[in-house]
């Protein structure tokens, strides 16, 4: 990880690097799917699926981080960016198999 064993950053960075590596098969479809929308010349769907993203992690940070919601901190960011990028990926498949 780069970051001594004793330091206290430790257990946030690989909680956080835990968290966003499962989100990475979601991560992986959202590219995809965003690439067969903009070969079909079709960007505003891809547009709608990122803006669906960034909402859902907005909502979900504000939940997941400070100390006076869930407090989770950098595995709360974490979380919420997964969540929101299965959202999205959700979103464009559902958009994508309806063509």
């Amino acid at each position: 990880l780069g970051i001594a064993a004793g330091s206290p950053m430790r257990p946030s960075a690989v909680a956080y690097l835990l968290l966003r590596g499962l989100s990475a098969p979601a991560s992986l479809g959202l590219c995809c799917i965003q690439g067969a929308f903009r070969g079909a010349r079709d960007t505003r769907t891809p547009l709608l699926g990122l803006a669906t993203v960034t909402a859902v992690n907005v909502a979900l940070d504000a939940a997941f981080i400070p100390a006076r919601a869930l407090g989770w901190g950098a595995a709360g960011a974490a979380g919420a960016t997964a969540a929101a990028q299965y959202a999205g990926a959700a979103v464009m498949l559902r958009q994508l198999l309806r063509r």
